[in-house]
């Protein structure tokens, strides 16, 4: 799944003086595919298609092609800051406490097969890395009538058990992070 820029009418195509359809799939400059869903385009001036570049750069957070150093990446927004309570009690999680630490943040249900072979990806990748390199796993459990004997068992099961499980009852971080 990824972000579609709807041109049905064709007006971006008519704009660009495009005789057939366009996918326009957004790549940043470290390769990753980056949202470039647009509701809207600015067709009612000569100029049209330097406001669809702009937001085009925008998406895919590139500098200004006049900046010094063409391509290079805007500073991005700091993650947003949440505190939630951890599966298996304790002191909560609070994302501020590993500022500067890389952490692999990744929203999951137990029960969700795509999940399970996401968290077992990370779990070989991650053992590749030197300890003092590699990330922390923290994912957030989206099962909020789940209970904590049922995220065990399904996790202990499959043997991906080995990260930082965090519940979030009052839906702090799925709204941080638009999830």
């Amino acid at each position: 799944d990824f972000p579609v820029i709807d041109d049905e009418r064709a007006r971006i195509a008519r704009t660009l003086g495009l005789r057939a359809p366009v996918v326009v799939l957004g790549i940043d400059p470290e390769g990753y595919v980056t949202s470039l869903a647009m509701s809207t385009f600015s067709t009612d001036s000569p100029d049209a298609w330097k406001t669809t570049v702009k937001q085009i750069r925008e998406k895919l957070h590139i500098a200004k092609s006049d900046s010094s150093n063409p391509g290079e990446l805007n500073q991005l927004p700091l993650a947003p800051l949440f505190e939630i309570p951890r599966l298996d009690g304790g002191d909560p999680f609070r994302l501020a406490d590993t500022r500067g630490k890389p952490v692999v943040l990744m929203f999951f249900l137990h029960t969700c097969g795509h999940c399970h072979a996401a968290l077992e990806f990370f779990k070989e990748q991650l053992a590749k890395l030197p300890e003092n390199k590699r990330p922390e796993l923290v994912g957030v459990s989206l099962a909020s009538s789940a209970s904590k004997a049922a995220i065990h068992s399904s996790l202990d099961e499959l043997e991906l058990d080995y990260f930082t499980i965090l519940v979030d009852p009052t839906g702090v971080a799925k709204k941080e992070f638009a999830v």
